[in-house]
C-alpha cells in the first residue's frame, strides 16, 4: 500500500478516532466526517512526512518536523475531546458554517502555497544548491503561506465544533510549532541566499499578513 495513504490513515486514527474511542458513535457525526475528509485532503496535497528523513536532517531541521507532527495532532485532538466529552454538542449554524469555511479555506491556501513552490517544498527543513528563492503569489506578502493555511484550518476545526478551550489549545500549539520551524527554516535560508533573503525578510511578514 502507498506509504502516503498509510500515513494519512494513521494520522486520522490518532488525531480523530482514538480521542473518540470512549464515544465511538460520534465518528459518524457529520462534523467529524467532514474533519476527517479535510485532514485526508490536506495531507494528500503535500509530500509525505518522512520521519526517517527528519531524523537524518536533524541538524538543519532542529526536530521541527517532529514538533509540528505532535503539535498538529494535539491541535486537532483538543477541540475534538472537548466537543465529545465536555460540551452538550449543540451547535450554532452560523459558527458551524464559519468553521467549515475556514477549514476549507486553509486547505486551499496551503495547497496553493505548495503548488507555487513545486519541487522546492519539503516537509523537512533542508536546502540544496538547486533551490530558488520564490517571491511570487502569496510569497510576495508572507514568507510561509503553507503554514498560514494549516493555522487557518486548525482554527476552523475549533470553531466548527464550537470547542473554545480546545481552539485556544490548538492555536497555541500550532503557533509554537511554527515558531520553531520558521526559526530553523529561515536560518537555513539566510545561509543559502544571504542578503537576498535578508532583504526579503524586511519586506514581508513571516506567516500572518500585517501581523507576524
Amino acid at each position: 500500500m502507498n506509504k502516503k495513504i498509510i500515513f494519512i490513515a494513521l494520522y486520522i486514527l490518532v488525531a480523530v478516532a482514538l480521542p473518540l474511542a470512549g464515544n465511538i458513535d460520534l465518528l459518524f457525526d457529520w462534523k467529524i466526517i467532514f474533519i476527517m475528509l479535510s485532514i485526508g485532503i490536506l495531507l494528500a496535497t503535500q509530500p509525505r512526512v518522512d520521519l526517517a528523513e527528519a531524523k537524518e536532517k536533524q541538524k538543519s531541521d532542529h526536530n521541527s518536523a517532529f514538533v509540528i507532527l505532535i503539535c498538529s495532532l494535539t491541535g486537532i485532538m483538543a477541540p475534538i475531546v472537548e466537543w465529545a466529552y465536555f460540551s452538550n454538542r449543540k451547535s450554532d449554524v452560523i459558527l458551524s458554517a464559519l468553521g467549515g469555511l475556514l477549514l476549507v479555506a486553509g486547505i486551499v491556501v496551503r495547497a496553493k502555497a505548495i503548488q507555487t513552490l513545486g519541487k522546492y517544498f519539503t516537509t523537512v527543513v533542508q536546502t540544496t544548491t538547486q533551490h530558488q528563492l520564490v517571491k511570487t503569489g502569496m510569497y510576495a506578502v508572507i514568507r510561509h503561506p503553507s503554514y498560514l493555511g494549516t493555522f487557518i484550518s486548525m482554527l476552523g476545526v475549533g470553531i466548527l465544533l464550537q470547542a473554545w478551550i480546545g481552539a485556544v489549545i490548538s492555536v497555541v500549539a500550532i503557533l509554537i510549532a511554527y515558531h520553531i520551524r520558521i526559526t530553523a527554516e529561515e536560518r537555513e535560508l539566510v545561509r543559502s541566499f544571504g542578503e537576498a533573503y535578508v532583504a526579503y525578510q524586511q519586506n514581508t511578514k513571516k506567516m500572518i499578513p500585517l501581523i507576524w
